[in-house]
C-alpha cells in the first residue's frame, strides 16, 4: 500500500488548496454542484491562489513567457493597489 506515496506538493499555498478540494468535493458530493461546475470553480479559485506565485517567480526570473518584465504583484478584488516602488 505504501508503494504508492507520493508526498504532497511542496508549495506554500498547498493547505488553501487542499481545502478547497476538499469544499467542493463535499458540494459535489451533497449534490450542491455538479462535476464540471465543482471543478471549474476550483479551478479558478487554485488559479487566484497561485497568481502571487506566479507573479515572483516571473519576477525571479526576470522575465514572463511573453518577454515583458512583470511590475507589480497582482491584486484580488477589493484590495487597494501597492502603492508605487513596491
Amino acid at each position: 500500500q505504501l508503494e504508492r506515496v507520493k508526498p504532497t506538493p511542496n508549495v506554500p499555498e498547498w493547505e488553501r488548496i487542499a481545502a478547497k478540494i476538499a469544499h467542493y468535493a463535499e458540494k459535489t458530493v451533497r449534490g450542491e454542484l455538479n462535476e464540471d461546475e465543482a471543478l471549474g470553480r476550483l479551478d479558478a479559485e487554485v488559479d487566484a491562489i497561485l497568481e502571487k506565485r506566479r507573479w515572483l517567480m516571473d519576477r525571479e526570473s526576470g522575465t514572463r513567457i511573453d518577454g515583458i518584465r512583470p511590475a507589480a504583484p497582482p491584486r484580488g478584488p477589493g484590495r487597494k493597489p501597492l502603492p508605487e516602488g513596491s
